[in-house]
């Protein structure tokens, strides 16, 4: 029988923040978070169909495996496509109980830097206006 249980979660956006560590363990290893900035902007039909930025935050686990398939390292302002699964973490905090849902990441997808962004910016090959 076919499991039809899949946990499959594609995320593109900006990398707002990056902390990716040697592993202390296994030197030459690496290993951390990063954060993703995701716009989930609309138009507002009640505002003169005006464009109304939405933006949030996502936080991913980066792993060695992950990391050894990305050529580059992630820079704030990068624009990545990002292929992972859903994963829950715990910890104590304050005798407190906490959990977090964080994307695991699987397979770098897409990866632009900020500074080929900025070219492209430049050359008048991206940006505008997203009604338009």
């Amino acid at each position: 029988m076919k499991n039809f249980k899949q946990n499959l979660v594609l995320i593109a956006g900006n990398v707002s923040f990056v902390d990716i560590k040697e592993s202390t363990q296994k030197p030459g290893e690496y290993f951390g978070n990063m954060s993703i900035a995701y716009d989930d902007g609309y138009f507002d039909k009640n505002n003169n169909n005006q464009w109304v930025e939405r933006v949030s935050f996502i936080d991913v686990k980066v792993t060695n495996r992950f990391l050894k398939q990305c050529k580059n390292a992630f820079n704030p302002g990068d624009q990545v496509d990002i292929e992972g699964k859903l994963v829950v973490e715990s910890w104590q905090q304050d005798g407190q109980n906490r959990k977090a849902m964080k994307v695991q990441a699987e397979k770098l997808v897409g990866h632009v830097t900020k500074q080929e962004i900025e070219c492209l910016k430049a050359a008048g090959l991206l940006g505008g206006n997203p009604q338009n």
